[in-house]
């Protein structure tokens, strides 16, 4: 009896044995040994998608542009006689002041052309000089329904002169006005001025009837 389970034990070592013997050289045949090129190749992560969470857009800030705090008074006119056209600016500073903005200034008109008058076979030269030495002073209104920028109420102050007079007469003829003796007026006067206070305004002015009118346009800065 002792030898009959003997035996059988043996024989299940045996199975046992050729059982573990068959399963590493499956394992041998389904996993190649790894090369030493296998071994120093790097390995490729597998990337992974990151899902961010969205940003909303944001609607962008309205931003209002600081108010001016200086500006000019630029004028514009033609000579009637010459039919050249003349110009000055009147520069200014805007300042807040009682809770008010009012702006100060000043500028110069110096504008001189001539030109060549011939008659009855005799050719004169005309010319004629515009100055002009003004103040500017005004005050800023708030806005309104017929002035939606706001109200300009400005005034320039000064004193005008015009002088004509000819050159190369011949000693046969005579001119009233010569270079020597011109025709000078002279007058000092506050010119008001009313703008919709917003960059290129204009407003003209018509001195007399038959004249050129002079056109003022706001700048600002």
């Amino acid at each position: 009896m002792k030898h009959y389970f003997r035996h059988i034990l043996m024989s299940l070592v045996l199975l046992a044995g050729g059982l573990l013997l068959a399963s590493c050289n499956l394992q041998r045949e389904s996993s190649p040994t790894p090369t030493r090129g296998d071994l120093l190749k790097p390995s490729t992560p597998t990337p992974t998608t990151v899902l961010l969470p969205g940003v909303p857009d944001e609607p962008p800030v309205a931003t209002t542009p600081p108010p001016p705090t200086s500006g000019e008074l630029e004028l514009h006119f033609t000579d009637a006689m010459t039919q050249k056209e003349c110009s000055a600016h009147f520069p200014f500073d805007i300042v807040a002041e009682g809770g008010a903005r009012i702006l100060s200034g000043s500028g110069i008109l110096d504008c001189q052309s001539e030109i060549e008058q011939c008659g009855e076979g005799v050719c004169l030269l005309y010319h004629s000089k515009h100055y002009l030495d003004a103040s500017v002073a005004g005050i800023i209104h708030p806005a309104t329904t017929d002035f939606p920028d706001g109200f300009l109420e400005a005034n320039l102050a000064g004193t005008y002169t015009l002088t004509q007079y000819w050159t190369n007469v011949p000693p046969e003829s005579f001119v009233l006005y010569t270079e020597d003796n011109p025709s000078v007026f002279t007058g000092s006067d506050i010119i008001q001025l009313n703008f919709n206070f917003a960059e290129g305004a204009t407003e003209e002015l018509n001195n007399q009837a038959g004249q050129f009118p002079w056109v003022f346009t706001l700048h600002l800065y």
